[in-house]
Formats: C-alpha cells, sequence, structure tokens
C-alpha cells in the first residue's frame, strides 16, 4: 500500500521548510514493512519559489516529488495534488497545509486509524492547533482560527477541512471528486468537496490523536484581517450551500441564521474594543450572506500571508 503526503504551497518557503521538517521527524516503523510513504509538494507559484526548499532537503526518510501548478488558486492547486497523487499511484492521499507541523506521532496515528478502518471509511479528519508569532491581542476572538473539535475518535462527520484530513484515493478516483475551481480564491472548496464525498456515500471520521500545529503571523492579527475573514466565512458559506443544494435551499438555510446573527450583533455592542469586536463578528458574518446571495465572492486568499 502507498500512502502519499500532499503538501500544496505558494510563496512560503520557510513555513514549507518547518512542514517538511516536521514530516521528516516521523516515525513509522512498525508499519513500513507493509505501507510505502512519499510525499509531494505542488507549488502554486509559475516561478518555482519552492523547489530549492525541496532540493536542499538531505537525508530524507522519505521519497520527495516536486510539481508545478501554474493556475493560481487553491481549488487549482489541490486538484494538482489529486492529479499527481493518482500517477503516484497512491492508495490514500494526506493533506497537509504549508503553515502546518506535524507533531512527532501524526503520522503513525492516522496511518494506522486508517489501516483499522478502511473498509468502512474514506476519510479521516484530525485537529489543528494554533500557534500564534506573537501574543494574540485580548479583543481578538480566538475561534476566529482553527479550533480542535471535541469529538471522540471515530465520531461520523459530514464535512472536512484540507489542512490535516486523509482521503482515500480509490473512492475519489471512483466518483471523479474534485475540488470546484470556481472557488479559486474565496475558500469553501474544501467544505464543497467533502460534501460531494459524503452525498457519494462516503463517511468521514474524526481522529483526536494525528495533531498538527499551524502558524498565525502576526498579520493575521489585524482587526482588518479579523472583518475580513468574518465577512468571507459568510459569503463563502453562501456561496458553496448554493453550489451542493442550489439558490433557495441556502436562502432558506441562512437567512433565519442572519437575522439571530444580527440580532446577536447588536447584543454584543458594549465599550469594549473586545465586546465590539465581537458584535462586528455577527454583523459582518451576516453581511458576508447576503453578499453571497447577491452573487458575489470575497476574496481573501489572494493575499499570502506569512513567508
Amino acid at each position: 500500500m502507498k500512502i502519499v503526503i500532499g503538501v500544496p504551497t505558494y510563496k512560503r518557503p520557510e513555513m514549507l521548510l518547518g512542514t517538511l521538517t516536521g514530516i521528516s521527524k516521523q516515525s513509522i516503523s512498525e508499519l513500513l514493512s507493509f505501507i510505502k510513504i512519499e510525499v509531494l509538494v505542488v507549488d502554486n507559484d509559475e516561478l518555482k519559489s519552492s523547489k530549492t526548499v525541496v532540493d536542499s532537503l538531505k537525508n530524507f526518510p522519505f521519497t520527495v516529488h516536486y510539481a508545478v501548478q501554474p493556475e493560481r488558486g487553491l481549488p487549482f492547486v489541490r486538484n494538482k495534488v489529486l492529479e499527481e497523487a493518482a500517477n503516484l499511484q497512491a492508495d490514500a492521499l494526506i493533506f497537509i497545509d504549508d503553515d502546518e507541523v506535524p507533531r512527532l506521532d501524526w503520522l503513525y496515528s492516522m496511518v494506522s486509524y486508517y489501516l483499522k478502518n478502511k473498509d468502512k471509511v474514506q476519510a479521516v479528519r484530525s485537529p489543528v492547533y494554533p500557534v500564534f508569532e506573537v501574543d494574540p491581542p485580548d479583543w481578538l476572538p480566538q475561534e476566529m482560527y482553527s479550533k480542535p473539535l471535541k469529538l471522540a475518535t471515530g465520531k461520523r462527520l459530514k464535512v472536512a477541512s484540507t489542512n490535516n484530513v486523509l482521503v482515500d484515493m480509490n473512492f475519489v478516483k471512483q466518483h471523479n471528486l474534485k475540488f470546484n475551481e470556481k472557488l479559486a480564491f474565496c475558500s469553501g472548496e474544501d467544505t464543497d468537496f467533502f460534501r460531494r464525498l459524503t452525498g457519494k456515500g462516503g463517511v468521514i471520521h474524526w481522529l483526536s490523536s494525528a495533531k498538527v500545529d499551524e502558524f498565525i503571523p502576526k498579520t493575521r492579527m489585524t482587526f482588518k484581517w479579523f472583518c475580513q475573514r468574518a465577512f468571507r466565512y459568510g459569503s463563502s458559506g453562501f456561496y458553496t450551500m448554493k453550489l451542493y443544494k442550489g439558490y433557495w435551499y441556502a436562502l432558506w438555510y441562512f437567512f433565519p441564521r442572519t437575522g439571530w446573527w444580527v440580532l446577536k450583533g447588536l447584543a454584543n455592542i458594549r465599550f469594549s474594543k473586545k465586546s465590539f469586536a465581537r458584535a462586528s463578528r455577527y454583523i459582518l458574518l451576516a453581511s458576508g450572506i447576503f453578499y453571497g446571495a447577491l452573487g458575489f465572492k470575497w476574496n481573501e486568499y489572494e493575499k499570502t500571508h506569512g513567508k
């Protein structure tokens, strides 16, 4: 059996090196007799800015492949990861982002759980813990970042994110699953992908032990970023639901919630930056829903944070 670790990247060589270094420290000696692990880096920069990082790797414990996807955007680079993993004849693919570092038992936990459950599970999602470059300001709501779900291992999920997830490549190929390229910079392509995976009968399990740490640069701790992220959650949430269930279903699903978020926002207005931030979050989330309902997308990921 072959398992490929896919790392999409764009102009963040320092972070990519941290990710690859974390992968190099993984130990799966008990599984190596019948599991082959390979690493795939897909560079979303046509100038190949990450190739020097890959070329600099010495005594890396796994074979590393490098590919380029010149068309910018998250679904394009993630589809290239799927394509290259299929070409490598991977049985399973683990997605990890280039701003994350896996903990020591990450790979062993992920692979061993999948092997025990591969006849009944098509994806395995695991937790991501934020690690801040500097102490976050007191006013900043921590729920704006990846927050590990408090679920028991084996809990069945409806959707997953691509920042720490394993997918069964045979199921992906059987159902021709791809990331929606209409969602190039607005995010939500992973939610859409896994909704369609479960819609085809795929099963996603939560695994609490395969942990990774996500680096949060200080540029993602500003009030401007906070407002843009809240607004994008709303707009991409509506847009992806529209793609999945249609426009009228998305209206039915979101508009009662939108009214509730506006009321919560107004109720949270106080004379402090923390309460004002919470109020802004709810109101901007609702505003993003309206923006999405009008057919617009907020392209938050046109800008890259981190090095």
